[in-house]
């Protein structure tokens, strides 16, 4: 699908099934779509000829509506959660993000796991500041997924 056809429309999202805040997840403003991609050379004779991909992931944000202050802290394991430099993927709070569309495109960032949230504080804005989803692949399963499907 080219991004030229994704059309403006209303998007709601769902993480997991949990409820708790994340089932009608709606942004401020839009939701953001980055892709990181890591690429190393195949060499042949001190030549490059073909690349093999090294790691893919996909991160959606968005500044949400909906999760509260204490919803977004236990859903990050901010308090007592993963331990540095562990995997995403071996988090317990990890489920597909589905970004729908009212009338057509959906998102899905398979298996993702809360990693960035923010808050502000202030008369204006709302509370909750910028929200992230990134994919992760649990690498013990041996079969590889696609990190993110548009449909």
């Amino acid at each position: 699908m080219a991004a030229g056809k994704i059309p403006r429309q209303k998007y709601m999202a769902a993480w997991g099934t949990s409820g708790q805040g994340f089932n009608s997840l709606q942004a401020q403003d839009a939701w953001t779509i980055s892709h990181e991609l890591k690429l190393a050379p195949v060499k042949v004779q001190g030549r490059t000829v073909d690349m093999k991909i090294i790691s893919y992931r996909a991160m959606a944000k968005c500044r949400p509506t909906e999760p509260t202050m204490a919803q977004l802290d236990a859903a990050l394991g901010a308090q007592g959660g993963l331990r540095h430099g562990g995997l995403l993927s071996s988090k317990a709070s990890t489920a597909d993000l589905v970004i729908s569309g009212q009338s057509s495109v959906t998102v899905t960032v398979k298996n993702a796991a809360l990693k960035t949230a923010g808050f502000v504080f202030g008369g204006q804005p709302l509370r909750n500041g910028e929200a992230g989803w990134v994919s992760t692949l649990n690498v013990s399963s041996g079969t590889a997924t696609a990190a993110l499907v548009l449909a």
